[in-house]
């Protein structure tokens, strides 16, 4: 049987539990911050192997706040 495209993607995932880790925090930290964009971005080798991950942070000024989010 043909693995699905989500058991696929798991499986290229399997090997970069510290990044899965940094993205449930990411998600996790702009869930508390109401919602909103989580911005990631793939580096994949030529066989198609992921080869890193690197997930943005974006600081931005909230009207009112005088502060960064």
């Amino acid at each position: 049987m043909i693995p699905s495209p989500d058991e696929r993607l798991r499986e290229r995932l399997a090997h970069l539990p510290d990044a899965c880790r940094a993205l449930l925090a990411a998600m996790e930290r702009q869930a508390a911050r109401g919602g909103g964009e989580v911005t990631l971005r793939l580096h994949v080798a030529r066989d198609g192997e992921l080869e890193r991950i690197e997930l943005g942070t974006v600081y931005e000024r909230r009207m009112g706040s005088g502060g960064a989010t």
